[in-house]
């Protein structure tokens, strides 16, 4: 039942998820596409804007080479170019002569100063350089001049990009308030969505909740086949878990009785004896037999239960060993004898080969034990009991025939579930308390065996039990 619980609590948080997977599929990929694209795209106009100023940069210098502007230290057409670019670029320009002696400086702060700059050193050297200053968030260009007069220098460009991260973050601005709005109508689409799609969901899910509530109506289809099955599945535990306490609460009250009534028998026997004094020893043996059968009686039943029990245990370990399972048999027929006798019950074993097997004596002994017991138990007067055994390379073969009352189709699929019984009046009668085959069960699986039961109503019944001979933990 918790997993039941859990699996109504999985369908309660899907709507959820649906709505998580929605918001995150819609809007994560659109989110990082958006910032990767203006990412490249301030790449870009960075790029352009050097270029730009590079190619500004050539050409100054052949203008300041072509007007010998270091000797002059004038010239309209240097001096409008430097205003266009200054207007242009918002930036700064520096013509420096071969002493490293600044001539012109557009902000006239270093004018006749000494420049002693990397960029400007390594260009004196042989070095042009162009590139992005990303602490001072500029352009920078330096590049030679070299004369024909060979009297040297160096034009030196130091421009703000500025205006284009400006223009990136009032872009981004706007995008930021589109995505909002983005983000706003997947939430409100991903709730729709959600609520449509979970609408089955919940619908298994009240049909479940009336199901573990014991109501039943008709069988509810959503019309999806993957949740048709999984709600046929639930249906399947909730109604063997129904017929498992059903099964319980039956054998509790069985059991309950079945021990009670050998005590009431032996009280009912003890107290007839002291109420009537001097009781004739053939009398007093007859009542005293009759204590001990409801005493032993009473045994049988207890032992069913701890056998039970003991099965239960997670720490049960099997005491394996080599056993002649043909002579397992013989004893078990040995004991039986007696009692099919009293009904004219014919049991023949049919062996065809010697068979020894790695398994548990004892519990081993059980299993022969219950099948052969109940297949006389219910059986008809003057039946027949047959046992084979059979072996290959791998696995014994045990198979159980009677003659007796068979098993309804409907209770084939339950006669191993513990506490079950088929016919519950018949099964008093034979002082069966619907362990045995349980049990049956539990040790054959224990044994890594395999368990069938083959049979029809008043036509009797097969059990073929497979056992490997070779014991694999």
């Amino acid at each position: 039942m918790k997993k039941l619980h859990k699996l109504m609590n999985v369908i309660k948080s899907l709507r959820f998820r649906i709505t998580f997977v929605i918001i995150v599929a819609g809007v994560l990929p659109v989110t990082l596409l958006t910032m990767f694209a203006l990412s490249q795209y301030k790449a870009a106009l960075i790029e352009d804007r050097l270029e730009e100023l590079q190619n500004a940069s050539v050409l100054m210098k052949n203008d300041i080479l072509a007007v010998a502007y270091l000797e002059q230290a004038s010239s309209d057409a240097v001096d409008s170019q430097i205003a266009l670019l200054e207007s242009t670029y918002n930036g700064r320009i520096m013509i420096i002569n071969k002493d490293f002696v600044v001539e012109y400086d557009t902000y006239d702060v270093d004018t006749g100063k000494t420049a002693l700059g990397t960029n400007i050193t390594q260009c004196f050297k042989g070095t042009n350089s162009a590139g992005l200053n990303e602490e001072d968030r500029s352009i920078e260009i330096a590049i030679a001049l070299i004369g024909t007069n060979d009297s040297g220098g160096v034009l030196y460009f130091d421009f703000s990009i500025s205006d284009i991260d400006t223009m990136i973050s009032d872009l981004q601005e706007d995008i930021s308030v589109i995505l909002l709005v983005v983000v706003i109508i997947v939430i409100a689409v991903g709730f729709a969505i959600s609520f449509y799609a979970t609408v089955p969901y919940k619908k298994m899910q009240e049909h479940i909740r009336q199901l573990d509530a014991g109501k039943r109506e008709e069988n509810w289809k959503s019309g999806i086949d993957e949740l048709d099955k999984v709600n046929e599945s639930v249906e399947a535990i909730i109604l063997r878990l129904k017929k498992v306490d059903e099964s319980r609460e039956e054998f509790v009250s069985n059991v309950s009785h079945e021990l009670k009534t050998p005590i009431t028998s032996m009280k009912v026997l003890a107290d007839s004896l002291l109420a009537m004094g001097d009781v004739p020893a053939e009398m007093y043996k007859e009542f005293m037999e009759d204590i001990a059968s409801e005493i032993e009686r009473e045994t049988s039943i207890i032992n069913d239960l701890l056998a039970l029990v003991r099965m239960n245990k997670s720490s049960l370990e099997l005491q394996i060993s080599e056993v002649n399972i043909v002579e397992q048999i013989e004893i078990v027929i040995k004991r039986v004898t007696p009692i099919a006798a009293k009904r004219n019950i014919d049991i023949s074993f049919e062996n065809f080969k010697p068979v020894t097997a790695e398994v548990d004596q004892v519990k081993m002994s059980m299993v022969i034990t219950n099948l052969i017991e109940n297949a006389v138990k219910y059986n008809v007067q003057d039946g027949w009991v047959k046992v084979s055994l059979n072996a290959d390379l791998s696995y014994f073969y045990l198979k159980v025939s009677d003659s007796g009352i068979g098993i309804p189709e409907d209770a084939q699929m339950q006669v191993f579930d513990r506490f079950y019984r088929v016919d519950k009046a018949r099964s008093r009668e034979t002082g069966g308390t619907g362990l045995g085959l349980a049990i049956t069960n539990t040790v054959v699986n224990m044994h890594n065996g395999e368990i069938k039961l083959y049979s029809r109503e008043g036509e009797g019944s097969t059990f073929t039990v497979r056992i490997p001979l070779h014991y694999m933990p």
